[in-house]
């Protein structure tokens, strides 16, 4: 049986300051103000768009394969290990290069569509 993380809660820490946690309590990313919230929601609309598509081309991945997949692309697009790729640790700065890199594919797909 695969453990799944999923978001039980949030941690306010102060004023628009907060967190995501999981059942155990344990954090699922970086503290985030409102305007990094509102970046890595940007970052994620058009990323998680392009690794959802696989899930259609290729019916055979599974959702967390495909997902993976999307990381390992966007780790090496941004020159980073796959292991410190995911949006819920990115800053502003790094969010922002999510939607410059993952845009331009999203816009093309739905142009084709």
């Amino acid at each position: 049986m695969r453990s799944r993380i999923s978001l039980i809660g949030v941690v306010q820490i102060s004023g628009s300051i907060s967190v995501g946690i999981n059942s155990d309590g344990r954090p699922l990313g970086y503290i985030a103000d409102e305007e990094l919230r509102a970046c890595r929601k940007k970052a994620h609309y058009f990323f998680d768009n392009l690794w959802q598509r696989k899930l259609i081309t290729h019916p055979n991945l599974t959702k967390n394969q495909a997902r993976r997949l999307g990381y390992k692309w966007l780790s090496e697009k941004l020159n980073i290990s796959h292991h410190l790729c995911h949006i819920a640790f990115f800053d502003i700065d790094l969010c922002n290069q999510v939607i410059l890199i993952c845009e331009p594919y999203f816009i093309s797909l739905n142009r084709n569509n």
